[in-house]
């Protein structure tokens, strides 16, 4: 399958339909920036999805390529995005599956931003759940205390530890975007050729099957 027919399997799932529905485009471009980028559009990317959307220009599906593909051309956005695609590998590598836990694994991911903590509190909960029929609300409290004590940890050994906060989001509510007509990855009369997944790059199998690894795997 093409990276389009992916996008295009992906979002015929009942998975994605139930996350981002069948509201108004505003609310569906908000939802698309807050699952894959963890932040809010700014004002003048969401205008410009939301005409191109509304005139029909792009489908949905390949608008989440488009924002995907954007990504990569601004440079915090592309760090967490990759940040979050090793979470989401480093979790299927160590075989766990279990949906909630996902979900708590990226919230722990998106409230302390280190990546490094949350992939060794992954590492740490499967070699204690190997062998677990079912993971339950008592597990999962115990990954997001793995999580904030590795973060703790590393942070002391940096000596950068005075206190932090767990509150969701990474503070970055100014970020200019995003991925407007000056990009090439908005050129929507040519999305079919013109939108491409981040990382999906036939030269680079490695970043191809991390790209595409991490959004089947539900994580984004």
């Amino acid at each position: 399958m093409s990276i389009e027919e992916i996008a295009q399997s992906f979002f015929d799932q009942p998975e994605t339909k139930q996350k981002y529905g069948d509201g108004d485009v505003e609310s569906f471009i908000e939802s698309v920036y807050e699952n894959v980028l963890d932040r809010k559009p700014d004002e003048a990317g969401l205008e410009y999805w939301k005409g191109e959307l509304e005139k029909g220009n792009i489908s949905k599906d390949k608008f989440i390529l488009a924002i995907l593909n954007g990504a990569k051309e601004h440079e915090g956005d592309a760090k967490h995005l990759m940040d979050k695609t090793e979470v989401g590998l480093e979790f299927v590598k160590e075989g766990l599956n279990d949906a909630e836990l996902a979900k708590t694994v990226i919230e722990q991911f998106k409230a302390l931003g280190d990546k490094e903590a949350i992939k060794e509190a992954i590492k740490e909960f499967a070699s204690k759940h190997q062998s677990d029929d079912k993971i339950d609300d008592n597990d999962i409290q115990e990954f997001s205390k793995l999580a904030q004590d590795d973060h703790m940890e590393l942070m002391k050994q940096d000596g950068n530890f005075d206190g932090f906060d767990y509150g969701f989001g990474n503070g970055d509510d100014n970020v200019d975007s995003t991925y407007t007509s000056g990009d090439d990855s908005a050129n929507t009369q040519q999305d079919d050729d013109q939108v491409q997944l981040v990382g999906a790059d036939s030269s680079d199998d490695s970043a191809d099957s991390a790209s595409s690894g991490g959004a089947g795997g539900g994580m984004f």
